[in-house]
């Protein structure tokens, strides 16, 4: 049984990329900013959850419109490092 994503919460940059590849207007939360690579600026976590509450019954209130999605055959997914040294950690 496939189910539908109807809340993603990460990053911004998280959330931006994640839009294009679900098939529904799925809620999203973005609970830290990238100010550089190892820089970001994070929310305060009493808010993170106030926010993540909030998407999340938002999404339980609509979850009869959330399509499930199903990736195309074969699937590729490429990862980009922006530092060798990322690459060679994973």
């Amino acid at each position: 049984m496939v189910s539908p994503v109807a809340l993603a919460t990460g990053d911004d940059d998280f959330v931006k990329e994640i839009r294009p590849l679900i098939d529904s207007d799925l809620e999203t939360v973005a609970v830290k900013h990238t100010i550089r690579l190892q820089t970001a600026e994070l929310l305060h976590p009493e808010e993170c959850r106030r926010l993540i509450r909030a998407a999340a019954k938002r999404a339980i209130e609509r979850l009869a419109s959330f399509k499930p999605t199903r990736p195309g055959r074969p699937t590729t997914v490429d990862i980009t490092y922006k530092n060798p040294d990322l690459a060679d950690i994973a």
